[in-house]
């Protein structure tokens, strides 16, 4: 007998790589509950969000009855949503337990037998074209041609006491993604928004002259509905990739991207907004590697006088991961920010040379950045993860603890699934401690002669951790889906961070050039007006229909300062949203 697979990626030996899942999809979480209790994707790194879509849907048809209820049907949602049923390949793979015929029947590969509940969800479409698939506004499967088009929306509105204006936010956008010729990939979205944020949110646009996750803004002013004013801000990410190999892939785009296991990284986060790169990802052995070349915005455009062109800066950073044990990762990362006037430096192009070399050969200019990240499963339903990134290594910061150069970053945390046998009640507790003047820079540019531009940022937001330097924190968060619809999570920081004072640059802010420091001995963490924050979070999320959402979110902040320069400030919210076909945005810092 002929069998039929769904999924037109035969395994991990074969051609790799397919359209991968955004950093912030529901299904990320998911993804942990695969490595933590079932043991996750073979070879795989869940370090890097490069997860490849296709690879994870061969895994889950082939474990499919090993899943807990709730998780089983996440699958089905997750197999939906990337429509695997129009994958068809007529070799048969022996590594798959099951497969599905043309008429979505789900069949074992040894007994024949049909089970009673199919994987995959068809309706009857709505004007012939629209829903067929009950997850896509519109889909097309042609022989070259797979493609998906969903609108996005964000529509939400709440009461913040004591701020005067309507925290607001109204998105409208399209996102289209899938397939040509069965082996290129590509997603586009484009959104438009205006919003209002909750104060301290305001505060640190109006500090940094950007939108965290999305940059340049405009002010806006509702003409239909007075005293409703907030920003504009109009933001487009796409990429589009194929393998190159059986074991590589290549990818050209324009969004962010997040290395590591926990819910801050310290090596390369998302809080930025999008940004030009390449990316190269391979797949060897128990070896994952991946490399990414950008080009960056030294500044802000929201901080330039009239239309001029952004002053430009370059990244390059490699990351490789091996599987020492099937509950055991490791991983090595380097990346260097420059700044040349009209070019990139082509010597950063070469993948598999230690940028510090470089860096060092043509003149120690730049800022290179080394770090490690790990992850250990060591019984089901626990995972313990951590980073460590060191800012210009030099060996005196073994015996000058207190020198102004030992800046490094260690983050350490735990995950806890299934917390005393509830299933899907899941927790996570972490720590990150970053030194001051970490990510910062003394070079500069003739067009900024006072910043510093090979710092690690993008237009002017922090490329790791939100809070920047000097701070220390602690996160704990819980998560509970009691039912297939039901999220209830929530989230509680504690953190402290060093401040400038008296236009003193205590290192807090990796921005400022770092040879404007206070002194170069006797720098300890927390220097400045330290800023305590501390923040409740409870966010409660049922989706109506398939990823339409209806959402009620909770925030308590409260900012208060050692010295009193500072006014303290708090923060009390409550509001309710309706979204579509877009992930729950959060501002947390």
């Amino acid at each position: 007998m002929k069998y039929i697979i769904p999924i037109l990626f035969l395994s991990c030996s074969l051609f790799g790589q397919s359209l991968r899942l955004d950093q912030n999809s529901r299904y990320n979480h998911f993804i942990d509950r695969l490595d933590i209790l079932y043991g996750g994707l073979p070879g795989y790194s869940t370090a890097i969000k490069n997860h490849d879509t296709k690879a994870l849907a061969i895994w889950l048809v082939a474990n499919l009855d090993e899943l807990f209820a709730i998780d089983k049907s996440e699958a089905r949602h997750f197999l939906n949503q990337y429509n695997f049923q129009n994958f068809e390949e007529a070799t048969r793979n022996n590594t798959l337990k099951h497969y599905v015929d043309s008429s979505n029947v789900f069949y074992t590969i040894n007994e024949e037998e049909k089970i009673s509940e199919n994987i995959y969800t068809d309706q009857k479409p709505i004007l012939k074209y629209f829903f067929k698939n009950p997850h896509h506004f519109y889909s097309l499967n042609t022989k070259d041609l797979q493609l998906r088009l969903d609108p996005i929306f964000d529509i939400s509105s709440g009461y913040a006491k004591d701020d005067t204006n309507t925290v607001f936010r109204n998105t409208r956008g399209l996102r289209i993604n899938g397939y040509i010729d069965d082996k290129i990939y590509f997603h586009t979205e484009i959104v438009e928004n205006q919003a209002r944020f909750n104060n301290y949110v305001e505060d640190y646009i109006n500090e940094y002259d950007a939108i965290p996750g999305y940059g340049l803004y405009k002010d806006y002013k509702s003409a239909i509905i007075k005293k409703l004013s907030g920003h504009d801000f109009l933001t487009a990410r796409g990429y589009v990739g194929l393998p190159i190999s059986k074991s590589v892939s290549i990818e050209l785009g324009h969004s962010n991207h997040l290395l590591g296991n926990g819910m801050r990284s310290l090596l390369l986060s998302d809080f930025s907004n999008s940004y030009f790169y390449l990316k190269f990802n391979t797949r060897v052995w128990k070896l994952n590697y991946q490399n990414i070349f950008a080009e960056l915005n030294a500044v802000s455009p929201n901080g330039l006088p009239g239309d001029q062109l952004v002053p430009k800066k370059y990244m390059a950073n490699h990351f490789l991961t091996i599987a020492l044990r099937k509950n055991l990762e490791f991983g090595l990362f380097e990346t260097v920010i420059f700044s040349r006037e009209n070019h990139f430096e082509f010597q950063y192009l070469n993948p598999i040379i230690l940028y510090r070399f470089v860096e060092h050969s043509i003149g120690s200019p730049d800022n290179v950045i080394l770090g490690t990240n790990f992850k250990w499963n060591p019984f089901n339903g626990m995972s313990l993860y951590g980073q460590f990134a060191l800012d210009e290594f030099n060996t005196a910061f073994l015996n000058q603890s207190d020198w102004w150069a030992n800046k490094y970053a260690v983050q350490g945390g735990i995950k806890y699934l299934n917390i005393l046998g509830v299933n899907q009640l899941d927790g996570q507790a972490e720590v990150n401690i970053v030194r001051p003047y970490t990510y910062s820079h003394g070079s500069s540019i003739e067009a900024l002669p006072n910043q510093s531009v090979s710092n690690y940022s993008h237009n002017n937001l922090t490329l790791a951790h939100p809070l920047g330097s000097n701070f220390k924190e602690f996160m704990l968060s819980l998560r509970y889906r009691p039912s297939n619809r039901l999220l209830i999570a929530g989230r509680i920081n504690y953190a402290q961070k060093g401040l400038d004072e008296d236009g003193k640059n205590y290192g807090g802010n990796i921005l400022t050039s770092n040879e404007s420091r206070v002194d170069d001995y006797g720098v300890t963490l927390l220097q400045g007006n330290v800023n305590t924050i501390k923040t409740m979070v409870l966010n409660v999320q049922y989706e109506i229909f398939k990823n339409f959402y209806l959402d009620l979110n909770c925030l308590a902040r409260n900012s208060s300062y050692e010295e009193a320069t500072l006014s303290d400030k708090k923060t009390l919210f409550i509001g309710l949203g309706v979204r579509a076909n877009m992930a729950k945005e959060e501002h947390n810092f």
